[in-house]
């Protein structure tokens, strides 16, 4: 099982008890190994869901957001922040393959230099519909020399996308850029050549979006604030000001996959201090936290325990799942009833006592 340094709070408490903890772990552990990411980190919000049933998960983060444009972010915080509340056309599933997010469905021409994307029937917060046009819009920005994006080059060099070198060189106008809004529902993309990884970019966040009418009425504005910001993700952002050390989002209702989204709200916190960080998620202020080296070595029994026992947490339901022929190799467990040998449950603590029921005395 992967481990990238986040943790959350209640796997580290069950690891950190006694004996009878570590079965507390496989229960408890649900997304402890995984960032949300993902995606510049559309993950956050994804691995997250696997530490609470509903409620609102607080996270910690290094750094303050540095931008809430998506043609302008850099770092790896704001690219976090921003996936937690905007799609693009695809996103990263948990084995890192691009899969379908605001595009329902796509096509490639044969000579693999034309995507024609299909969008799925989605919502800005504002209530308008996302459209094949503010995807060109927020592509135009990314090129545009005056939006003086450091990311433009994914578009060009990286993305291969028609004429992009050429408008950031000033060679040439946006509007010459390679991606057309066929219709609302249809985005057509050429490029120079083939780009094998080309479905990966899409999940970068200077391929997002943007509602060019909303961006219009924010002028120098967009992008500092809860009224200057739009949402057509999972969440949506309630609090914010530049440079701030808590904000706070809240689940979007009108999302178009609304009902896998397990969480209620993401409370994010700034702390820069690790060790303060690492005391806050011990005592509940934080549920996600990020661990130095020396944290690291702290708790690895705890990482250790997480590669050995199997288990899931359904985002849908929002059940803890453990396959119990898992534990057979491990301890010569006699199940006899072929109903236990899968065990699930709507609650951390309910799991464990089944999980206690079938575990010999010496290991519990």
């Amino acid at each position: 099982m992967k481990f990238d340094r986040r943790i959350s709070r209640r796997s580290f408490l069950a690891a950190a008890g006694v004996t009878s903890a570590a079965l507390a772990l496989t229960a408890c552990g649900g997304s402890s190994s995984s960032t949300a990411a993902s995606s510049a980190a559309s993950g956050a919000s994804s691995a997250a869901a696997g530490t609470a049933q509903g409620g609102t998960l607080n996270i910690m983060l290094e750094t303050e957001v540095q931008s809430l444009d998506p043609q302008i972010a850099t770092d790896g915080t704001s690219f976090e922040v921003i996936a937690n509340y905007t799609d693009g056309l695809m996103q990263m599933d948990a084995n890192g393959a691009a899969v379908e997010a605001l595009a329902e469905s796509y096509e490639l021409s044969e000579d693999g230099k034309t995507y024609t994307f299909h969008l799925r029937d989605a919502k800005w917060s504002n209530g308008e519909a996302v459209t094949a046009a503010d995807f060109v819009f927020g592509w135009q920005r990314a090129v545009d020399p005056a939006t003086a994006s450091e990311y433009s080059y994914m578009l060009s060099d990286i993305g291969q996308v028609v004429n992009a070198a050429e408008i950031i060189a000033g060679e040439k106008p946006v509007t010459d850029l390679g991606v057309t809004a066929v219709d609302d529902k249809t985005l057509e993309v050429q490029l120079n050549v083939p780009v094998s990884y080309f479905l990966s970019l899409m999940y970068f966040p200077t391929f997002y979006p943007v509602n060019e009418a909303f961006y219009n009425t924010c002028a120098d504005t967009f992008g500092t604030s809860p009224e200057t910001v739009l949402s057509n993700g999972a969440f949506v952002l309630t609090d914010y000001q530049p440079a701030a050390t808590a904000f706070a989002m809240e689940k979007n209702p009108d999302y178009y996959d609304a009902d896998k989204i397990a969480l209620d709200g993401l409370a994010y916190q700034v702390i820069k201090d690790s060790q303060q960080a690492l005391m806050s998620y011990q005592t509940g202020t934080l549920d996600i936290t990020l661990l130095n080296g020396e944290q690291v070595d702290q708790v690895k029994d705890f990482v250790d325990l997480l590669s050995k026992y199997p288990y899931e947490m359904d985002l849908v339901s929002g059940r803890y799942t453990i396959d119990a022929k898992s534990l057979l190799g491990i301890y010569s467990l006699d199940l006899s009833n072929p109903l236990t040998l899968v065990i699930y449950s709507d609650s951390c603590e309910e799991l464990l006592t089944q999980l206690h029921a079938l575990l010999p005395d010496c290991i519990v």
